[in-house]
């Protein structure tokens, strides 16, 4: 949660992995371990560099997004929680290669869990969007000096239907 934890291991450091496993008291299953992309490409028209986006949805549709970016140019994660920064992307400004491949997420979720709230975080890499994780209860929330009209109009329909 928040960037805390998150460790980056070479392939090649079997070792090492095992050793952070074990001198952390990891117990099976309680870890996630994935391919780590290079983001620094950015994100055409939106963002340049490392980053991570979060896109927030519900009514069957993207309601707010936002760009996080690393403060420190040593720091792989844009996490808020570990001094990254926000900076609103109006959602009509998300580019259509990221709204093709969030819609059929979307859908799926609306249909199966009626009408959920829940944001994606995703990143662009050399093979396009990828997913870093898909969250509810913990999907944080906007900085006040963000246009919240729309955000807030949008949970306001959620929760009055």
């Amino acid at each position: 949660y928040g960037g805390k934890g998150v460790e980056r291991f070479l392939k090649s450091d079997k070792e090492g992995l095992s050793k952070y496993l074990t001198s952390n008291n990891v117990h099976p299953g309680s870890h996630i371990l994935q391919k780590y992309y290079d983001v620094k490409m950015g994100i055409p028209r939106v963002v340049s560099g490392i980053h991570d986006m979060r896109i927030m949805i519900t009514n069957n549709r993207i309601i707010f997004c936002y760009i996080r970016k690393p403060s420190n140019p040593n720091e792989f994660r844009a996490n808020f929680a570990v001094g990254g920064t926000m900076e609103e992307v109006i959602v009509s400004n998300i580019p259509t290669e990221i709204v093709s491949f969030v819609n059929p997420i979307m859908k799926e979720a609306y249909e199966k869990y009626k009408n959920p709230l829940f944001a994606i975080d995703l990143f662009m890499t050399e093979e396009g969007p990828k997913i870093i994780e898909i969250t509810g209860a913990n999907m944080g929330f906007p900085m006040p000096d963000m246009n919240l009209q729309p955000f807030y109009s949008h949970l306001v329909e959620r929760f009055t239907k």
